[in-house]
This record gives C-alpha cells, sequence and structure tokens, in this order.
C-alpha cells in the first residue's frame, strides 16, 4: 500500500505550512520578502483564484509567466548581440532568426544587430552596392547569404588556378564551354 502524502491529501494544509514557513522566516534578520510575493501561485495550486480547479493548463500557463518568458527573452538578447558569422552564412541567418523571434526586438534593432554580426568586408559590400541597403530584415539576410556565396565562389576559382595543371576532364569541359585555362572565363583561349 501506498503512503499518504500531505501534499495529495490537502493542498491547503500545505499552504498553510508555506505560509508559516514563509512567516518563521520573516522574523529571521536580513530576510528578503521574495518567497512571499509568490504566493499568487499558491493561489492558483489551491484555486483560490477564481478558476474552477487545479489544471495542468493553467499551472504551466503561471510557471512560464513568472519564471520562462524573462529568462528566454533576456538570454535571446545576450545570445544575438554576441553573435558573430562563422564560415556559412545560412546557419548564421537561421540562428538569427530563431534568436531574433525569442529576443522580440524590432526590426530595426535586428538590422543593426545583425549587421553588427557579419564580418567587416561583408558588411561593408552590402552597406555600399549600386542599388542600396536592404529595406527590411529579410532583405539583409538575403544578400548576406548571396554575397557571401559569390564570395565563396571567386575563392574557389582563385584556388583552382593556383594548383597548377588542369585534369584532363577539366580541360576537354573548358574546350567544350569554349572557356580560357588560365583565368576560366569564356571568350578567348589562352
Amino acid at each position: 500500500m501506498l503512503p499518504e502524502l500531505p501534499f495529495f491529501e490537502n493542498i491547503s494544509s500545505s499552504e498553510n505550512t508555506a505560509r508559516s514557513s514563509i512567516d518563521s522566516l520573516e522574523s529571521t534578520e536580513g530576510f528578503t520578502p521574495f518567497a512571499k510575493e509568490q504566493l499568487p501561485e499558491t493561489e492558483i495550486m489551491s484555486g483560490e483564484d477564481g478558476d474552477e480547479a487545479l489544471k495542468w493548463d493553467n499551472l504551466k500557463t503561471a510557471f512560464k509567466r513568472h519564471y520562462l518568458l524573462a529568462d528566454i527573452k533576456a538570454d535571446a538578447q545576450l545570445r544575438i548581440e554576441e553573435m558573430k558569422m562563422g564560415e556559412r552564412a545560412d546557419n548564421f541567418v537561421n540562428e538569427f532568426r530563431v534568436l531574433a523571434d525569442e529576443s522580440e526586438y524590432d526590426d530595426q534593432a535586428l538590422i543593426h544587430i545583425f549587421r553588427k554580426g557579419l564580418p567587416f568586408v561583408l558588411a561593408d559590400k552590402i552597406l555600399n552596392q549600386p542599388q542600396g541597403r536592404p529595406a527590411d530584415l529579410n532583405g539583409w539576410f538575403q544578400m548576406a547569404a548571396d554575397k557571401k556565396r559569390r564570395f565563396e565562389k571567386k575563392e574557389t576559382t582563385v584556388n583552382r588556378l593556383e594548383t597548377g595543371k588542369l585534369s584532363e576532364e577539366d580541360r576537354k569541359e573548358y574546350m567544350k564551354d569554349g572557356r580560357c585555362f588560365r583565368c576560366t572565363k569564356q571568350g578567348h583561349l589562352s
């Protein structure tokens, strides 16, 4: 047979025990009444706040309202402000989007934070492009991914040229496309 637990028998007696514990703590020196401020949650548990009965959803909602929202928001704000783009733009953008939703910053603040997280050269290219700056946050996301992709393509092409001799397969492909063997551009042959 299971032992009887006082918590499940009578919630109001547990509440009285909690209140008496808080009252005894108040009499001690240096006590801060933080725990006493949390008593509305005990009202939710006992049903004194006008709710029909204790329901799991009510308890979850009260817990989230008092403990989680501020922490998630503050944590997201700290993390998003410290983010820096690494090797892959798409990973940076995806993580930034998640934290942006949790941080509750407005779009103008998010654009500023996003721009600070980009490498200087990439941010400079986006800011000084002929068609102007992107108008919204999604435009910044798209432009950063596009510019990063173009930079990676150029870097790959340069590295291929530095390797020296082309493979037979690459040589045939270059001849078929009419590309230069040295600079890989179409229109002339070397």
